[in-house]
Formats: structure tokens, C-alpha cells, sequence
């Protein structure tokens, strides 16, 4: 190996521990947010926004330390689960950032923080697939998105409104949420991970939901119940589709 490639690789190992020390700072930040997990089985009282409010907290903590503890694990062989956080990340400013102003910017900069730090930065700039794309999951992306349409609707509507209440939170984590569904569905390295993890985030929900059912803005015994198939469809076809890609290579070669 040439001095200049030393130099070259010397370099990207320190990018990479600057990255993995940094990710695993913001992981444990955004890890406070699951001491929520249970709350929505533990209110008391009537019905409150914060119920449900808690509960999509919990879910987007589940796709943002789970994503974030992928690319500790494997930093160059998984860029999609940091793209999804760059992408829901910039979304999550010009969605609140009208409506809340500056806080968001001290809420997203350990993930900017992060993002800066890739290793490999122009990974980051392609959302192409790599092969073809997932069909069976594109199309459950493509229907959640429709059946919680109406819901993102309300909640945008009633913060234009000013009620009290999460509305425009629940909104934007609603979009992080099928961002990582849809994003999953385009099979670049690291797919899978937001295939499963979205599948969990929507398990969640849906027991929440249902524990909740009366709350404003929750998605009510029926929603609940759909969204417990959906996240077990999410996980069903990533499982199922990691096991077709990993067959056809061993096909081809018996064809041959």
C-alpha cells in the first residue's frame, strides 16, 4: 500500500470513530425518550393529548436510535438508515419550525452533528436503488400513507386552528414514519433495518392505539388494529424479501 493510500484510510478511520462516538451520543440523547414506551397503558384520568403524543414520541425514538445503532454497527455498509434521518430530519424543520420556531434547530443538531460526520458523504447524495426496488413494500408504504392521510389533514388543520395539543408533532412524526416505510422500499444497503424497524414503530402504535383509543389525535380501536397488520406486514415482507434476495444469487449459479 502506497503512503498516499496510508494517509487515505488513516483518514477514514478517524472519520469513522468520530462518526461511531458521535452517533452513539446522539443514540443515547434520543434513548431518554423511550422511558415513555409504557404510558400509554399507565395514564390515568381522562382522555389527554399527551397519551397519544407520548406514544408517536416512543415509535420515532424507535426508528431514530435504531437507525442510528445500524450505522454505529456497519458505517459504510448501511447508509440508508442515515439518509432517512437526514431526510426526516429536514422535513422535521420546515414542518415545525413555522409553528414552533427555533426550538427544532436545538432538537435535530446532534443528528446534523452526526450526519456532518459520515465517513462516506456522498453516499448520503443517492437515493437511486441499487437493483430493483420492493414492490410488496412500496405498495404497504403507498397504503399507510393513504389511510393516514385523513389523520395528518386533522392534525395540520387543528394546529392552523391553534387548539391545544401536539398537532403539529404528531404531523411530522407521522411523515417520519411512512418516510421510512417508503425509503425501505427502494432495497439500498441498510433497507432492511428501516423495513424492521418501521414495522416495529407501527406495532407500537398500534397497541398504543388501542390502549388510547379516546385520546385526541390517537388513531382509535380500528386504526390500531390496522396499524398492528401493517407493522407486521412491514416486518413479514422485509423478512421475506431478504430471504428471496439472498436465494437468487444461489440460483444463478445453479443455472449456470
Amino acid at each position: 500500500m502506497s503512503d498516499t493510500a496510508k494517509k487515505t484510510q488513516r483518514g477514514r478511520d478517524w472519520r469513522t470513530i468520530v462518526f461511531r462516538v458521535l452517533a452513539a451520543l446522539a443514540a443515547l440523547l434520543f434513548m431518554t425518550n423511550l422511558r415513555l414506551v409504557l404510558e400509554p397503558w399507565l395514564a390515568q384520568g381522562g382522555p389527554d393529548f399527551r397519551q397519544w403524543s407520548d406514544a408517536m414520541t416512543v415509535a420515532i425514538a424507535i426508528l431514530t436510535v435504531g437507525s442510528l445503532l445500524a450505522t454505529i454497527w456497519k458505517p459504510r455498509a448501511m447508509p440508508l438508515p442515515l439518509q432517512y434521518l437526514a431526510i426526516a430530519t429536514v422535513l422535521a424543520v420546515i414542518e415545525v419550525a413555522p409553528f414552533e420556531g427555533p426550538y427544532i434547530f436545538f432538537v435535530v443538531i446532534p443528528l446534523v452533528l452526526v450526519i456532518a460526520a459520515y465517513p462516506e458523504p456522498r453516499d448520503l447524495m443517492r437515493l437511486s436503488p441499487e437493483g430493483s426496488i420492493s414492490r410488496p413494500l412500496l405498495a404497504l408504504g403507498l397504503l399507510a400513507t393513504v389511510l393516514l392521510a385523513p389523520g395528518l389533514w386533522l392534525a395540520f388543520s387543528r394546529e392552523l386552528q391553534g387548539m391545544s395539543g401536539d398537532w403539529i408533532s404528531n404531523f411530522e412524526h407521522t411523515v417520519s414514519l411512512l418516510l421510512a416505510g417508503i425509503l425501505a422500499s427502494t432495497k439500498r444497503p441498510g433497507w432492511w433495518v428501516l423495513g424492521i424497524l418501521t414495522g416495529t414503530a407501527f406495532l407500537y402504535l398500534g397497541a398504543a392505539a388501542l390502549a388510547v383509543s379516546d385520546a385526541p389525535g390517537s388513531w382509535g380501536a380500528a386504526g390500531g388494529i390496522l396499524a398492528l397488520l401493517c407493522g407486521a406486514g412491514y416486518i413479514a415482507l422485509t423478512l421475506f424479501e431478504v430471504r428471496r434476495t439472498a436465494h437468487v444469487p444461489a440460483v444463478s449459479r445453479e443455472v449456470r
